[in-house]
């Protein structure tokens, strides 16, 4: 049976430290008849050379250099916008798939029965001089056998599944909820994963892996501590409009998942308000940068 084409998006801006690391874990995998379209944002470094040189190696590879910054949720929609593919995967340029079957086994899972399939997940910690494997709690997805359990397991996990693979006709309709969170600064992919949660059919594959890494170049490494309680607030307020109108969820379904929202999203919060007392407390708030610092602390 011949293999559906499966585009794989992946926007990069000054990605060299890790980028021939991610390009050589796609390039290896068994399901072959995919493109991979890299959206290069007019990145400075050596980004453009390593592209290009993998480009002029692979017919598959698509390299797109933008003639200007257009910002990173532009970028990451840009991929998708000029895809050909029936099926659609993002990749990070510093994350890492493995096995070599891990494109070919959530396809495979897909079927007619989901509309995106989502890997496990293992946390690259990058610090100055060591890197550590962390777990996440990815494996809860694998006790659930309904919907339901799938919506609420997802408020407690909230972020990776953006990088499924999906059917692209399925993931079109749902790019708003990543276009509305456009001027955060943080948590702007959660209430995406709400969406598709709430509003398509997903399954969880725990025999495959992405690597995510998490290092100081990440985004979210580099956010201020106000612009957290800012945007998660933000994020709460629209993924509580979100559920009360998911009609495919019964009312006291719905009821369910706005308890276990309230319950994760509220503690989240006053961890927030703690951190930011600490900072007040401590007269500091104005010369200590990083959301991290006070993470550390508590």
């Amino acid at each position: 049976m011949k293999q559906r084409l499966l585009s794989i998006g992946l926007p990069v801006y000054n990605g060299e430290s890790f980028l021939r690391e991610t390009l050589d874990s796609i390039l290896s995998q068994t399901y072959k008849n995919f493109e991979l379209i890299i959206s290069d944002n007019c990145s400075t470094d050596s980004t453009r050379d390593i592209c290009e040189k993998y480009a002029g190696k692979d017919s598959r590879i698509r390299y797109i250099r933008q003639p200007h910054n257009i910002g990173a949720l532009n970028n990451f929609l840009f991929v998708l916008n000029v895809a050909s593919g029936y099926f659609f995967m993002w990749n990070a340029a510093d994350d890492v798939i493995t096995p070599m079957e891990y494109l070919q086994k959530l396809i495979g899972k897909m079927g007619n029965n989901y509309d995106y399939v989502f890997p496990d997940i293992k946390i690259l910690r990058h610090l100055e001089n060591s890197t550590s494997v962390k777990e996440t709690s990815m494996h809860m997805f694998s006790k659930c056998s309904t919907h339901l359990e799938l919506c609420v397991a997802s408020i407690r996990n909230n972020a990776y599944q953006v990088y499924s693979v999906f059917k692209k006709s399925a993931l079109i309709g749902q790019t708003r909820y990543l276009s509305s969170c456009e001027k955060m600064k943080c948590y702007n992919e959660g209430l995406f994963v709400h969406a598709i949660t709430a509003n398509l059919k997903g399954a969880f594959e725990p025999s495959v892996v992405k690597f995510f890494r998490r290092h100081s170049y990440n985004m979210s490494s580099n956010v201020m501590l106000r612009h957290h309680a800012h945007d998660f607030t933000h994020f709460t307020l629209q993924a509580v409009k979100l559920w009360l109108r998911a009609h495919q969820l019964t009312p006291w379904q719905r009821l369910k998942v706005l308890a276990e929202i309230g319950k994760i999203h509220g503690k989240q919060l006053c961890y927030l308000a703690v951190l930011i007392l600490f900072a007040i407390l401590e007269k500091h708030f104005k010369s200590i940068k990083y959301f991290n610092f006070y993470k550390n602390r508590i």
